[in-house]
């Protein structure tokens, strides 16, 4: 324990670490406190009770005030520390304005009040919405940018371009995990890791899915919210405009559920599961397919409007792989393996014929 404490009030003093903890860290010292946090569970519990210490204000000021605060705690419990066998703490000398000595004396008085069982808000009137902000992580994805991100637990999330995820990391060993997901991302999550059985719910700006333990892709861009389950069981529930929550439905695999708030229904229709998951390993394959599901799965993966001429067309299958599955590539994949001709008219709408 008095390891763990001093290793804390050492990183608190710490100014790059700091700066991760309030978020306002470079991207070099992001990068570099992740990969640390990563190598150990110790780490991870080091920066949670960092967190919790800034969920605490301290508005003592100057640092004498500290000073002063600490040595009066430390008489308070000069008899309990032998009762208790708490760790000695001495009187710190210099006198010192800086953040990080501040921050240091302040940790080490939040280290004896946790140790009585003393802790408490300095300032209750500090609204529960900020103070629980900062235990929150957000994982951003630029254009043309892709992230991996893998849990204790087990869990994988695959987030694709121009996304992000806020999640709480602790959660992820409890009974109950939350994550919020704007754009796209495919989840792969066990099913009751540890033994224990637990909820995964993911949210979005349309409703939630809910889930055990799958294997799901989650489209949020087009102003709706897409699920694609490959393998588990979801149950898909839908906000109205008021953001009320209205009926659900349960997928099973190889199922696609449509959520928008501007209708009252929640659309479900079997797919091609590889069509809309192919962003992750990039490249798209065919195995017999015919061309209705795969326009199908164009129009909906991309948001755009696909027009036959002959009907015919529908009804031919296609096998073979495509790299790099962005729409314009697709398409012109499909038109040479076929003999297609695809002319654009705008930029939502494709004309096809022979």
């Amino acid at each position: 324990m008095a390891t763990s404490n001093q290793k804390l009030t050492e990183l608190l003093s710490n100014d790059s670490f700091t700066r991760w903890i309030r978020g306002t860290a470079s991207e070099s010292e992001k990068r570099r406190w992740e990969n640390w946090e990563q190598k150990d569970p110790l780490h991870r519990e080091l920066r949670a009770n960092a967190e919790k210490f800034y969920q605490v204000r301290w508005d003592l000021d100057p640092a004498d005030d500290l000073e002063f605060e600490l040595e009066r705690l430390t008489k308070r419990i000069d008899r309990s520390e032998q009762q208790n066998k708490l760790p000695s703490f001495k009187k710190m000398q210099p006198k010192n304005n800086s953040w990080g000595y501040r921050v240091s004396v302040a940790a080490t008085i939040l280290i004896i009040l946790s140790s009585l069982g003393l802790l408490f808000l300095f300032n209750p009137t500090e609204t529960t919405e900020q103070n629980a902000e900062l235990l929150f992580e957000t994982v951003e994805t630029g254009d043309e940018e892709r992230k991996t991100l893998t849990f204790s637990d087990g869990s994988l999330i695959e987030l694709n371009a121009e996304s992000s995820l806020r999640y709480r990391l602790e959660q992820f060993q409890g009974e109950r995990v939350e994550v919020w997901l704007k754009g796209e991302g495919f989840f792969d999550i066990p099913t009751n890791p540890g033994g224990t059985q637990r909820e995964f719910i993911v949210h979005t700006d349309d409703g939630k899915i809910q889930v055990l333990g799958t294997r799901f892709n989650v489209d949020t861009r087009f102003q709706k919210t897409s699920v694609v389950l490959e393998e588990g069981r979801v149950e898909v529930s839908g906000n109205d405009s008021q953001g009320l929550e209205r009926a659900s439905k349960i997928l099973n695999p190889g199922e696609r559920a449509v959520i928008n708030k501007s209708s009252s229904e929640i659309i479900v229709q079997k797919v091609d599961v590889g069509l809309f998951t192919a962003w992750i390993d990039g490249e798209v394959e065919f195995r017999n397919t015919s061309l209705k599901d795969i326009f199908s799965a164009i129009e909906a993966i991309y948001n755009v409007s696909l027009e036959v001429e002959s009907p015919e067309l529908l009804n031919r299958q296609v096998t073979g792989t495509i790299q790099n599955p962005d729409l314009q590539i697709l398409l012109n994949g499909l038109q040479q393996i076929l003999d297609l001709q695809i002319t654009q008219v705008d930029n939502e709408k494709y004309l096809i014929s022979q």
